[in-house]
C-alpha cells in the first residue's frame, strides 16, 4: 500500500480510496506520473481536486475517463502520455477550462482536431504535433531553444 507521505509520481496503481487520500491532502500539484491505468471511478475522484494535475503516464484514456477530466476544475491538466486520443474522449477533454497539455499528440485526425477545437480553456499545448488537418486550433507551442 502506499504511503501519503511518499514522492506520488512513484505510484504505479491507484485505487479510488488513496485518489481520495491524495486530493483530501489538498497540495497545490498531484503528479501521478506513475500511474498507467485509470478507472472511471478514480478519475472521478481526480477530477474533484483542485491543483494541478499531472496523469502523464496514461497512454490511453477512456471516453468516460475524460469526460470526468472535462469537468476537473483544477488549474492544469496534464496528459502528456497520451499518443492517440478518440474523437470523443478529444470532445470531452475540451471542456475543461484550465491549461490542458496532450503533448504525447504527434498528429491530429479531423474529428479528434474538431473535438479539441472546441476548447475554450486557457491553454492547450500540443507541443509533438507535427501534423493537424485544422488550422483553427488555439494551440501553444512552446519556443524551443
Amino acid at each position: 500500500m502506499y504511503q501519503l507521505n511518499q514522492n506520488t509520481e512513484k505510484i504505479t496503481k491507484l485505487s479510488v480510496k488513496t485518489a481520495q487520500a491524495l486530493v483530501e491532502r489538498k497540495e497545490h500539484s498531484l503528479d501521478l506520473s506513475g500511474v498507467t491505468e485509470l478507472s472511471v471511478a478514480t478519475a472521478a475522484v481526480l477530477a474533484t481536486d483542485d491543483g494541478s494535475l499531472y496523469l502523464n503516464g496514461l497512454t490511453e484514456i477512456s471516453t468516460a475517463a475524460a469526460q470526468k477530466f472535462g469537468q476537473y476544475q483544477g488549474h492544469s491538466l496534464s496528459l502528456d502520455g497520451l499518443t492517440e486520443l478518440s474523437a470523443a474522449a478529444a470532445e470531452a477533454l475540451a471542456n475543461h477550462t484550465g491549461p490542458l497539455s496532450l503533448n504525447g499528440l504527434t498528429k491530429l485526425e479531423t474529428d479528434v482536431a474538431q473535438g479539441l477545437g472546441k476548447y475554450n480553456g486557457q491553454c492547450l499545448s500540443l507541443d509533438r504535433l507535427t501534423s493537424h488537418p485544422a488550422s483553427g486550433l488555439p494551440i501553444h507551442r512552446t519556443p524551443r531553444v
